[in-house]
């Protein structure tokens, strides 16, 4: 978003929407399924305001991969469920990867 005040969106939905200025492409072109459920509900990461800040799946099942990741998706190790994977966008990370797994 251009401008001094940068914010988490809302909801989902307002990724599909675009950045609040003309002439810009949405973020997403539309809410992708779950591969491990198939569904469209996804769970959410929420900052303390409650803008999404990430999201998860919501499937129990145990994950395949449970070692072995790279370095960026190190916090995937030993998870017991893929609910437990969280995709999360952390602004000015020091590593300069701004998107990472919790």
């Amino acid at each position: 978003t251009p401008g001094p005040v940068k914010q988490y969106p809302a909801s989902l939905e307002e990724l599909l929407r675009g950045p609040r200025y003309p002439g810009a492409q949405p973020y997403l072109r539309k809410i992708y399924r779950d591969p491990m459920t198939g569904s469209a509900e996804w769970g959410i990461v929420r900052t303390p305001d409650g803008r999404v800040q990430g999201i998860y799946s919501l499937a129990d099942e145990s994950p395949i991969k449970r070692t072995g990741f790279p370095a960026v998706l190190q916090e995937l190790e030993q998870k017991a469920r893929y609910a437990d994977w969280a995709f999360v966008f952390v602004p000015d990370e020091p590593t300069g990867n701004r998107s990472r797994a919790r």
